[in-house]
């Protein structure tokens, strides 16, 4: 499957099925987003050693 196919793919997805729109955040808010994430991953991992 190259990129178009895949692009076109996500078209025919977000038309038929409403509920697998997603939001695809560019930019500083992806930036953030993931800061977010790992900060999140990386408490959890801590609480966890924390706890054996």
């Amino acid at each position: 499957m190259n990129e178009h196919d895949a692009k076109t793919a996500n078209a025919v997805l977000k038309e038929f099925d409403k509920e697998s729109d997603t939001m695809e955040y560019t930019g500083l808010m992806k930036k953030i987003v993931a800061f977010i994430a790992i900060c999140f991953s990386v408490f959890r991992g801590i609480s966890f050693i924390r706890w054996i």
